[in-house]
């Protein structure tokens, strides 16, 4: 998804706001689509920064940037690169 299309989004959702209640009703659509987003952010952030996380967050943060598909893709640690980093 290009970034254009993720801001029609937001920009769609504050425009449909305004069309039914005005300034206030943009307002409350702008806030209601980026809040839930943003305290999923904190709260995984939160989980993230404690000494020791739980596993399925740690679960959920290496699986993050990963694409799928089979080898070593952008992705994906070369194993010699994943044991020199596992070290220290």
């Amino acid at each position: 998804m290009q970034p254009a299309a993720r801001a029609a989004s937001t920009e769609l959702a504050i425009f449909c706001a305004w069309r039914v209640r005005g300034r206030v009703g943009a307002l409350a659509g702008g806030l209601a689509f980026i809040l839930p987003g943003l305290a999923c952010i904190l709260a995984l952030s939160a989980l993230f920064l404690t000494g020791t996380p739980p596993l399925w967050v740690k679960g959920a943060g290496a699986g993050a940037g990963r694409r799928g598909g089979r080898g070593r893709g952008p992705g994906r640690l070369d194993p010699a690169q994943a044991q020199l980093g596992a070290g220290g």
